[in-house]
């Protein structure tokens, strides 16, 4: 029982444990070496592996073992048909880790006893919230400012900063996961937040795509869900907004060149959806047709990664290229029901965009399901606003509150 009480405990160290993994890696690339990294997010695996044996149930425990199964079953086939070698296994061992830890994070999702959580303690965990949000978005200024190139986001022509955390996607995906978390605290809980617009600034400075569209979408669902399109001031900022854009669109164009330049040239040269998915529309195509000429029928019953193609860099194609249809199906029947489903029933439809939103702009790009810092930040948060939704309504109802 202590477990299930504390568990958004053990998430918020694991959080700041993997933070700290990543910003090793970046500041101190020499620790790359000793496998620090490894150590650090290899250990709370291990924890969350033995917590989840004891506090998970039987149908639970067999449901995540079946991907066990299926991985061993997929990787003894292509050592078998010399589709891989020693190596290759290994690699894809590294991989399943982090898909696996997913899934035991799914489970243990609606592991927590809620209600046992005392509001200074849930104080507590928002300011440490906010901490992590607020180190990461200096970070992110840091690198801006002084243009400092171990922040960068990317290599090469592409602009764009990612502070501390250790890609350019877990970067895309932290402020899109923290800013669902600052948007429902200050819009849907009504508590007054001005970080909210500071951290929505600070994600710009990514230059990551993915940014962008989780805007659009935060966007069009707070018109949507807020009725902001019944306000007078709504139309009247919305029509300046086009109006300045149009007037001014040359200047807008030259400011803007640095995020909009290149995807113009890669439009130019082959296309919108080769412009838009930067790149992954022919990496798609090109894994596609490699797949199919190696794979057969019992490959696309359980998968089986070859390390020729790295990642697919659409988190989904990623997932059923490793553990097949089964593997697929199953992985989505867990995430529907016990994520997704019990969430939405919690959070209403508020808690189904913030989900959702996470998902599609994972579709469109890559390393959400095997992203050991991606996956526990997102989970983390999840936790923290059903935690604060709890008091939310704890407060409308008294009646309800704890002695």
């Amino acid at each position: 029982m202590i477990a299930r009480v504390h568990l958004i405990y053990y998430f918020t160290v694991s959080v700041i444990i993997f933070l700290l993994s990543d910003a090793l890696s970046v500041l101190f690339p020499t620790f790359l070496e000793f496998k620090i990294s490894y150590f650090l997010k290899g250990s709370v695996f291990f924890f969350y592996l033995v917590l989840a044996i004891k506090i998970l149930s039987i149908k639970n425990l067999f449901l995540a073992s079946f991907f066990v199964i299926i991985f061993a079953t997929s990787q003894s086939y292509l050592f078998y048909v010399d589709k891989i070698n020693f190596i290759g296994l290994i690699d894809n061992l590294r991989f399943f880790i982090w898909y696996f830890f997913g899934v035991i994070l799914i489970f243990l999702f609606n592991k927590n006893d809620l209600d046992s959580i005392a509001l200074n303690l849930l104080e507590k965990l928002n300011k440490v919230a906010l901490l992590i949000i607020t180190i990461v978005c200096i970070s992110v200024l840091i690198g801006f400012i002084f243009n400092l190139e171990v922040l960068e986001s990317y290599d090469g022509s592409r602009w764009g900063y990612k502070g501390i955390l250790s890609k350019s996607i877990t970067t895309s995906y932290f402020f899109i996961i923290s800013l669902n978390y600052l948007y429902y605290d200050a819009v849907i809980l009504k508590k007054k937040n001005f970080f909210f617009t500071l951290v929505l600034l600070c994600s710009l400075l990514t230059g990551t795509k993915s940014i962008y569209l989780f805007l659009l979408l935060l966007l069009f669902f707070d018109i949507i869900s807020q009725k902001r399109y019944k306000l007078k001031s709504f139309w009247f900022v919305f029509i300046t907004i086009v109006f300045l854009m149009v007037v001014f669109r040359e200047k807008i164009l030259k400011m803007t060149d640095f995020v909009t330049g290149l995807f113009y040239r890669l439009y130019q040269e082959k296309g919108l959806m080769y412009s838009l998915t930067s790149y992954r529309s022919e990496m798609l195509i090109d894994g596609i047709n490699y797949y199919r000429s190696q794979w057969n029928w019992v490959n696309y019953l359980i998968g089986g990664r070859l390390i020729e193609i790295r990642y697919f860099e659409m988190s989904f194609f990623d997932l059923f290229y490793f553990f097949g249809s089964i593997g697929f199906l199953l992985f989505l029947y867990i995430l529907i029901k016990h994520l997704i489903i019990p969430f939405f029933k919690k959070t209403a439809i508020s808690g189904l965009f913030i989900i959702c939103s996470v998902l599609l702009v994972a579709f469109f790009s890559g390393q959400f399901f095997n992203n050991s810092t991606v996956i526990i930040l997102f989970f983390y948060f999840l936790l923290l606003i059903r935690l604060n939704l709890t008091y939310y309504e704890q407060d409308k109802h008294p009646k309800h509150l704890h002695s």
